[in-house]
C-alpha cells in the first residue's frame, strides 16, 4: 500500500487485529507502537488515554476524553473529522500524524464539552457533531 493507512481501533478491536502484540490495556504505548510498526499505518488506539504512534515509532497521547465517546457513531465522527484535517494536511504539508492527533484531540474536547452540558447519557454521535465548532471558540489562538 503506498497512500497513509490510518486504523482507529479500541482496545477490543486492537486485540483481534494484533493478537500477538502486548496486552494495549496493561501498556498502551508500546502496544500501539508495536502495531503501527508491523503494520506500517498510523494507529490511534481509542480510550480513557488516546495513544497513537507511526511507523517510525513516534507516540502522541491525548489524556483526557470521557465515557460519553464510548458510544456507536461517535468514532464515525472521529473518521470524518480526520478525513478533513488529513486532506487539508496535504495540502499545507503538515505531517497526517499531527492532523490525526489534533482530530482526536479535538473529537475528545467536544465529547467533555457536550457530556458537561447534556451528561455522558446524552451525547449522540450527532450531538457531537454539534459541539465541534464550540471547542473552537474556546481556545485562544491569540495564546498559540
Amino acid at each position: 500500500r503506498q497512500g497513509l493507512t490510518v486504523l482507529t481501533p479500541h482496545t477490543g478491536e486492537f486485540q483481534r487485529l494484533f493478537p500477538d502484540l502486548p496486552d494495549a490495556k496493561h501498556n498502551r504505548i508500546q502496544a500501539v507502537q508495536e502495531a503501527a510498526a508491523q503494520s506500517g499505518a498510523v494507529v490511534l488506539l481509542k480510550g480513557a488515554r488516546t495513544a497513537i504512534a507511526n511507523s517510525q515509532g513516534a507516540v502522541w497521547i491525548v489524556p483526557e476524553s470521557t465515557p460519553a465517546l464510548a458510544r456507536g457513531g461517535s468514532g464515525d465522527v472521529l473518521t470524518g473529522l480526520m478525513g478533513g484535517l488529513i486532506a487539508q494536511a496535504v495540502t499545507h504539508q503538515i505531517p497526517a500524524e499531527d492532523m490525526v492527533a489534533a482530530a482526536a484531540w479535538w473529537h475528545a474536547q467536544a465529547g467533555i464539552l457536550a457530556a458537561q452540558e447534556r451528561t455522558e447519557l446524552g451525547v449522540d454521535a450527532f450531538t457531537l457533531t454539534q459541539y465541534l465548532n464550540l471547542v473552537l471558540n474556546h481556545i485562544d489562538f491569540d495564546r498559540l
